[in-house]
This record gives C-alpha cells, sequence and structure tokens, in this order.
C-alpha cells in the first residue's frame, strides 16, 4: 500500500475558463523559462527567438496576473469560497508588486552601471588633458595616456579620436575587439534600459486597470 494519497496526485481536467488561462499561463512562463536557459546555457545569440520568448514570457504573466484577479473577484460573489477569492487577489497583488519591483531594480542597477561609465569619462575629460598640458611630460606617457584617454571615449561615448604618440606624430585610436565588445555592451545596456521602462510602465498600467475593475466589481456585489 502507498502512504501517498493516490487521488490527490492525479491531475484532473481543468474545469472553466479561469483554470485553461492559469494552466496557459504556467505553460507559456515554463516554456519561456527554459528556453532562457538554453540561451544562457549555450551563449546564443539569436536576437529575433530572444524577442519571441521574451513576448511569450510577457503573455504568460499577464494572463496570469489577469486571471487571478478575475478568479478571485468571481470566488468573492460566492460566501463559501470567498475566503479563497481574497487569497487569490492578495496573491496576485504580490505578483504584480514582484514584476513592478523586479523592473525597478533592473532600471536601477543598470542606471547606476552606466552612470558610473559616464562620470569616469567625465572625470577623463576634465583631468586627463591637463596632464597631458604638462611640458615636462615624458613622450612615452604622453602617448600611453592619450591612448588611454582615447579608449575611455570610444568605449563610453563611442568617439574616435586622435592622440599624440612619442614620436610628436598625430595617431588615430583604432579599438580592439575587446573595445568594440565593452562598447557594444555599453550600447546594450542603453537599449535594455529604455525597454525595461516600457514594461515597468505597462506593469504599472495593468495593476492600475485590473485593480479598478476589481474595485468596481467589488462594488457591484
Amino acid at each position: 500500500m502507498s502512504p501517498w494519497p493516490e487521488e490527490k496526485l492525479k491531475f484532473r481536467k481543468p474545469q472553466n475558463k479561469y483554470e485553461w488561462s492559469l494552466w496557459v499561463a504556467a505553460v507559456l512562463i515554463l516554456i519561456s523559462k527554459i528556453s532562457k536557459y538554453i540561451f544562457v546555457h549555450n551563449k546564443l545569440q539569436l536576437p529575433a527567438v530572444q524577442y519571441l520568448v521574451f513576448f511569450i514570457s510577457l503573455t504568460g504573466w499577464t494572463l496570469l496576473l489577469v486571471t487571478g484577479m478575475r478568479a478571485g473577484v468571481q470566488l468573492l460573489r460566492s460566501d463559501s469560497t470567498a475566503k479563497k477569492g481574497r487569497i487569490f487577489i492578495i496573491a496576485t497583488g504580490f505578483l504584480f508588486l514582484f514584476q513592478i519591483g523586479s523592473s525597478s531594480l533592473s532600471i536601477y542597477a543598470m542606471s547606476y552601471m552606466t552612470g558610473l561609465g559616464t562620470q569616469m569619462s567625465r572625470e577623463a575629460g576634465i583631468d586627463i588633458p591637463k596632464t597631458l598640458a604638462l611640458p615636462d611630460l615624458a613622450p612615452e606617457s604622453r602617448e600611453r595616456l592619450g591612448r588611454s584617454f582615447a579608449q575611455i571615449k570610444y568605449i563610453q561615448d563611442g568617439v574616435i579620436m586622435d592622440y599624440a604618440t612619442a614620436s610628436g606624430a598625430k595617431g588615430i585610436y583604432k579599438p580592439t575587439d575587446e573595445d568594440i565588445l565593452m562598447r557594444r555592451g555599453r550600447v546594450e545596456t542603453f537599449q535594455a534600459i529604455r525597454y525595461e521602462k516600457i514594461i515597468l510602465a505597462y506593469w504599472c498600467v495593468l495593476f492600475m486597470v485590473t485593480s479598478a475593475t476589481l474595485l468596481r466589481k467589488k462594488k457591484a456585489l
């Protein structure tokens, strides 16, 4: 005899549209999580597929949150299921706050990193030219410092600068492969911040709309 209550281990078929929606949402979120893991684990760069996975995840979470709110309101209509309805609404509210907080934290972290780079570029633009203007600076040091300044400006601002070589000639800075990757990463971070702000606005609007709908329906009960 199995010690486990076997009847509780059987998955029953969804009985209504809310249960179907929750199952579909769970499947979409699971698919997006597995896909993201595959991309990260195998270091795949497939922008079109990554956008598709992003929209699958967004659709799954939206369906889950909206369905959770609607199901909670529906359960509140009956005294026997009112407690379960409140649990649904509270859980969905926490999930909304999680999405909003996650987007806000991502924006803050990425903005902080890009801000450090911007500050470094700004400070270099003030301090390094003063050092390069010193008359007793060795030619070799002048060249190294000029190249470093040009590298900073390229990575942080995307600017190709010239610098003075040790012989006094003008050299044009040529970014290395590593410089190009770092510059590309900085540009992608700025793009990610813009996208994340849109997502944050999306979650805030969705939360306000669903909350307003919830309040209106509660008054109608």
